[in-house]
């Protein structure tokens, strides 16, 4: 099973949801939300971290898992000895995560706006942006293509450290050197672009989606 709760910014210039939840928190995360200089910075990194409680909880985790919360070599999040591996991700007005304790997972949302797309030329080999490029629609075949890597990228674990171009992906598996994973398409709107990518291949009914609602 794959739990994945969204929630959506209802006040992005506003701190006063940070400044309601924060008491609630661990003093380091406290402190992190707090230096932030935008409430919608400060709200997309405190919705994520109420996110994964929620799911956490959801799974039976007992107690608060926020404490529990370490950081790898490249700065992934995980549980030491923790029964599920999770991911958050966030653009726009919007903040997903992801956890499951069936094994390693990566989530990618990206609010979909207009770029330059030859300015992202390098990060695809040759022949993928030419079918990007050649598609009837190139900016949305850009961010198919973008969020499947980095859900790759993200749960093989060392992000950005990884260069995109060295990712391949045919049909709806992704390969990073000799592992191998999957890939799921997620739905958070037509504003929007996401994928999972999973170490395993799950089944339609195995992914739930739904919307959470937070308030003080």
């Amino acid at each position: 099973m794959v739990l994945i709760r969204y929630a959506e910014l209802k006040d992005p210039g506003s701190f006063r949801e940070v400044d309601a939840f924060l008491p609630g928190f661990p003093p380091d995360l406290r402190r992190k939300i707090s230096a932030y200089k935008f409430a919608k910075d400060a709200q997309l990194c405190l919705y994520g971290k109420l996110l994964i409680r929620q799911i956490a909880g959801e799974m039976g985790y007992p107690g608060d898992i926020l404490p529990q919360i370490r950081y790898s070599t490249y700065s992934r999040p995980y549980v030491a000895d923790g029964p599920a591996d999770f991911n958050t991700s966030h653009s726009g007005s919007i903040v997903a995560v992801a956890m499951s304790s069936k094994g390693r997972l990566g989530i990618d949302i990206e609010a979909i706006r207009a770029v330059e797309l030859s300015d992202f030329k390098g990060y695809f080999p040759e022949a993928e942006f030419a079918e990007i490029t050649a598609s009837a629609d190139p900016l949305r075949s850009f961010y198919k293509q973008w969020t499947r890597k980095e859900a790759l990228m993200k749960a093989d674990g060392r992000g950005m450290h990884l260069e995109l171009s060295k990712i391949e992906i045919e049909g709806n598996e992704g390969r990073i050197g000799a592992a191998r994973w999957f890939l799921t398409p997620l739905h958070f709107g037509n504003n929007y672009s996401a994928h999972l990518a999973t170490a395993w291949q799950p089944a339609a009914t195995e992914i739930q989606i739904a919307k959470s609602e937070f308030h003080p």
